[in-house]
C-alpha cells in the first residue's frame, strides 16, 4: 500500500499538469516571460527618459473684449533623473525574476 504522502504528490502532479502551470514558469499567475518583457519595456524607457525631452506648449495671452494677444511658448522638458534610475532598476528587478529558471 503507498504512503499518503505519494498519493499527495500525484495528486498535485496531474493537478499541475491539467492546469498548465509550472512553479519555474509562473509567478502569481504572471507568466515569466511577461514578466521579462515588461521588464525589458521599462529598462528601454528609464533609458530613453534621460537623453530625450518631452514637448510642451503653452498658450500665454491677454484678451481685453474681443481682442485677444496670445503668444504661444514651447518648452522642452526632461523626466526627473530619478525617475529614470527608478524605472531602470525596477526593469533590471522584473528581468530577473522573468528569466528562465536553468538547473535544479
Amino acid at each position: 500500500m503507498p504512503a499518503a504522502g505519494a498519493d499527495q504528490l500525484s495528486f498535485e502532479l496531474v493537478c499541475t499538469k491539467a492546469h498548465n502551470v509550472c512553479p519555474e514558469q509562473d509567478i502569481g499567475g504572471v507568466p515569466m516571460k511577461a514578466l521579462f518583457l515588461v521588464g525589458v519595456l521599462l529598462v528601454v524607457l528609464g533609458i530613453v527618459s534621460l537623453f530625450v525631452p518631452i514637448p510642451r506648449k503653452e498658450d500665454k495671452g491677454i484678451q481685453a473684449g474681443d481682442v485677444k494677444i496670445g503668444v504661444q511658448v514651447e518648452h522642452n522638458e526632461r523626466v526627473a533623473p530619478i525617475i529614470s534610475a527608478v524605472l531602470i532598476v525596477v526593469g533590471g528587478g522584473l528581468m530577473i525574476a522573468g528569466r528562465k529558471r536553468t538547473g535544479a
